[in-house]
């Protein structure tokens, strides 16, 4: 099995969009609320993480991991980014950027090349499209990381307005040999209505961002893997941003494998075990910026709900133990029985020995007494039998 992984970063970023998938945070940030529902510190370590990975993703032949939640580059996820990198063992790592961090940076990533699938970098024109200096330092690490031999490409988002000007960028790109790559806009704060594109912008878009299949993965042939680590649901694992149902957790150590995500004219629905949702807000509504329409839970909060919600969670990780543990104890049970019907066997051809040997007994017991001053010579059978102290004739 094919594993994509999103393993958690801080959720931090210098430019801050507003149509970033992660808005609310900064939103938060910005009202002094941000430690309400978002943390700097992960529910789990890398190292949790290889042991949750093995125990239940050990099946696993391949694990292309991207690191999600903010910015790579931003000065407070640097370390702990190429920490993550060193640290897992069985991953290879496909990068998003904004190519605006330090060259140090990108110096220190390119030395872990060995691990590294691809590096994309994202041009955010509405961010940065009007500053010199910043599109400048842009193109410089694009063409510093391109000459360090890793593979490498260029995006945009299409928000329609800027399809010129895109356009326009992917001839530039495309002159210096680095892949260009157009992604669909999923609207402003965060995922909300899709586009409504025309035929000609829709095929504009590259085949990765489409998602076309019944059956749907953010990487074709990848089974996902989704990871929570810096919010209040930090340690869930789900299948799909877009329909959230929790599939197991890093912390409390379970997982339910047998989940598919499908796609239809209805949107996405991930099918195949219990419908577990964290949070107040409808699943058909959800996405982590409009959360905030309906009531937010805090940490003390979600503490509170473990009793009821939690419980939720906590039974299909038992629910799931106990067939494991059932299975294993059907197994030994059939081993038990193999062994007792040999030993039923052995005790049923014993018994049938006992059982003759008690009717001989007593056949023999119930014969009369030798007339031993009869001159009348005694049955062959009776002679032969052993004599006891009175004088019976028997079998011990």
């Amino acid at each position: 099995m094919k594993y994509y992984i999103e393993y958690p970063i801080k959720i931090r970023c210098n430019l801050k969009c507003d149509y970033c998938f992660h808005s609310e945070a900064f939103q938060l940030e910005k009202q002094g609320k941000r430690g309400d529902k978002y943390s700097d510190t992960c529910a789990f370590t890398p190292v949790q993480y290889m042991k949750w990975r093995d125990k239940h993703l050990s099946d696993g032949t391949e694990f292309l991991c991207e690191l999600h939640g903010g910015e790579i580059s931003h000065p407070a996820n640097t370390d702990l980014a190429l920490h993550i990198i060193d640290t897992l063992d069985k991953e290879r790592f496909q990068v998003q950027t904004n190519g605006l961090g330090s060259l140090c940076f990108y110096k220190k990533l390119v030395e872990r090349k060995a691990k590294i699938d691809r590096i994309g970098f994202t041009f955010h024109r509405d961010a940065i499209g009007k500053n010199p200096a910043l599109i400048e330092k842009f193109i410089n690490n694009v063409n510093f990381v391109k000459s360090a031999g890793i593979n490498i490409y260029v995006k945009e988002l299409l928000i329609p307005k800027n399809k010129t000007a895109i356009l326009h960028n992917k001839d530039f790109w495309e002159s210096k040999g680095v892949e260009f790559r157009i992604q669909d806009f999923r609207g402003y704060r965060g995922r909300g209505k899709e586009i409504n594109y025309t035929r000609e912008e829709l095929n504009l878009i590259h085949p990765e961002y489409k998602h076309v299949e019944s059956i749907c993965a953010c990487r074709k042939d990848y089974k996902n893997v989704l990871i929570r680590g810096y919010d209040i649901f930090a340690g869930d694992v789900i299948a799909c941003w877009q329909d959230p149902t929790v599939i197991g957790s890093i912390t409390v150590d379970w997982y339910n494998p047998n989940y598919k995500i499908n796609r239809d004219e209805n949107g996405i629905n991930v099918s195949g075990v219990e419908k577990l949702y964290r949070g107040t807000y409808p699943r058909d509504m959800w996405s982590p910026e409009i959360e905030r329409v309906y009531p937010n839970l805090t940490k003390s909060q979600l503490k509170e709900r473990d009793s009821m919600q939690g419980q939720s969670l906590s039974l299909e990780k038992r629910t799931l133990q106990r067939i494991e543990e059932l299975k294993g104890n059907l197994g030994k049970i059939n081993e038990e029985l193999k062994f007792h019907e040999g030993k039923v066997d052995a005790l049923h051809k014993e018994g049938f020995s006992i059982v003759g040997g008690i009717k001989e007994l007593d056949r023999l017991l119930k014969a009369p007494p030798v007339n031993l001053d009869s001159k009348e010579t005694p049955e062959a059978e009776t002679v032969s039998a052993a004599t006891n102290n009175n004088g019976w004739k028997g079998m011990i």
